[in-house]
């Protein structure tokens, strides 16, 4: 989710400003659910004589506005 990518972004922007080659690291990304979004993801529902539903999970990160600036601001260099 978010998260996952704001760390690696996070470690990506500071191993590329490590002028020590033993501080620079290679950053790989993986998903332990079978989808990836997690609290920015969604699910579909079924409901009998009703329909069907996707529901946001709505990531509360998006309510803090100053951890994006300050994530932007930390890996300017590298966007």
């Amino acid at each position: 989710g978010i998260g996952g990518l704001a760390v690696a972004s996070r470690i990506t922007a500071a191993s590329s400003r490590a002028k020590d080659n033993d501080m620079q690291y290679k950053v790989t990304i993986l998903e332990k659910n079978s989808c990836v979004g997690g609290r920015c993801g969604s699910f579909d529902r079924q409901v009998d004589n009703v329909g069907g539903f996707r529901h946001e999970r709505g990531p509360s990160l998006l309510l803090l506005p100053h951890v994006y600036r300050s994530l932007f601001q930390a890996c300017s260099n590298i966007l």
